[in-house]
């Protein structure tokens, strides 16, 4: 018999970062833990992107896509690895963002177990990174300086630009005085 207390579900990605790219697969595994065994309709994977603008509206998706892992049966008492792999489109992909709008990219998992057993359930966010299109931004140095009356504080310094990619390092110089 299993030495845990209840049957439950997770969602294991290959890429400990969860980072991606258009065109990546999304490779992992399903990890569902039986306990007394028992029967199913079937255990399904989807992946969601969506948009959500304000926390009052629904997100919307544009991405939505889903796949059977396990088809209607029985599990018997135990741990079992269900492996997927999910392709991400080479474009159409927005850049996973979490601010006043949010884009997210979350692998869902469900196993339906009948009418007098509570459905498992899983999830796991993934991140999207959109690579740039076109040349990065030209870099346009500029000096700045804050000072403070009291106590006296002056901070002054460089910025190698002012428009800068996330996935490149922000580079100057900074005095602290």
């Amino acid at each position: 018999m299993a030495s845990f207390e209840h049957s439950g579900l997770q969602i294991r990605v290959d890429r400990v970062d969860r980072v991606y790219r258009p065109g990546d697969t999304i490779a992992g595994t399903v990890v569902a833990r039986v306990r007394k065994g028992w029967r199913h309709q079937g255990v399904g994977l989807r992946a969601l992107g969506a948009v959500a603008a304000a926390h009052h509206l629904p997100p919307r998706p544009f991405l939505n896509e889903a796949l059977v892992l396990a088809p209607p049966g029985v599990l018997p008492d135990g741990n079992h690895a269900l492996r997927f792999e999910v392709e991400l489109r080479p474009s159409g992909l927005l850049e996973s963002y979490h601010g006043s709008a949010n884009v997210t990219y979350t692998l869902t998992c469900t196993c339906r177990r009948g009418p007098l057993r509570p459905a498992l359930e899983a999830r796991c966010e993934i991140f999207v990174e959109v690579p740039s299109s076109g040349p990065p931004p030209q870099p346009a140095p500029t000096t700045f300086a804050v000072t403070r009356a009291s106590p006296r504080l002056q901070v002054s310094g460089k910025v190698d630009a002012t428009r800068c990619s996330l996935d490149r390092p922000f580079t100057g110089e900074l005095r602290v005085d």
